[in-house]
């Protein structure tokens, strides 16, 4: 019976130290394989090219996300104007830690970024979220093209979305926009 025991621990030894081999630490953090490129909380970040979308504050209107491969979903949020009874501005806004800033493209890199981003004035936005287990920062660009609004029967219209567009990853120091970095 000893030589039984013995065996048995033995063999109880050896499937445990297997199993702890196999699920020990994957280190899940790491991409597969680092020279696939830059990786976020959000993913693989992929050249996106310049693209452009109609983004509308409410899904039962179109699209109402803006998906950018390595970065957190960009929605719109509105702004409700009581006196006029419309929405008449838009603000960008993620739903994780993607950051925006204000920027015109070759000009220096912002200082401040907030978790929104809004177009009162046409402006132009600088998106950008943190490379995974880094300090360092990845980069997109975002141009209003224009509203898409929608007669209210009041003498003004309500914004109902916004046409984007938008080019992911851009470097900041030498990004100098759209018409400027066509291939």
């Amino acid at each position: 019976m000893t030589k039984l025991m013995k065996l048995f621990y033995a063999l109880l030894i050896g499937v445990m130290s297997v199993s702890f081999a196999a699920c020990g630490d994957d280190d899940d953090d790491q991409p597969a394989n680092p020279a696939e490129g830059t990786v976020t909380n959000y993913g693989l970040v992929k050249d996106t090219g310049v693209q452009t979308i109609s983004l509308f504050l409410s899904a039962s209107n179109g699209e109402s996300a803006l998906n950018i491969p390595g970065f957190a979903t960009i929605r719109e949020s509105g702004h409700y104007n009581v006196y006029t009874r419309v929405i008449d501005s838009i603000s960008l806004y993620s739903e994780g830690d993607c950051e925006f800033a204000e920027w015109k493209p070759g000009t220096p890199l912002p200082s401040v970024f907030s978790e929104e981003g809004s177009y009162y004035n046409n402006m132009n936005l600088l998106v950008r979220t943190k490379i995974k287990n880094s300090s360092e920062y990845v980069y997109a660009y975002i141009e209003k093209t224009r509203s898409l609004a929608e007669a209210t029967g009041e003498m003004k219209e309500s914004l109902m979305g916004l046409v984007l567009k938008y080019q992911s990853p851009i470097d900041p120091a030498t990004f100098k926009g759209f018409n400027n970095n066509l291939k």
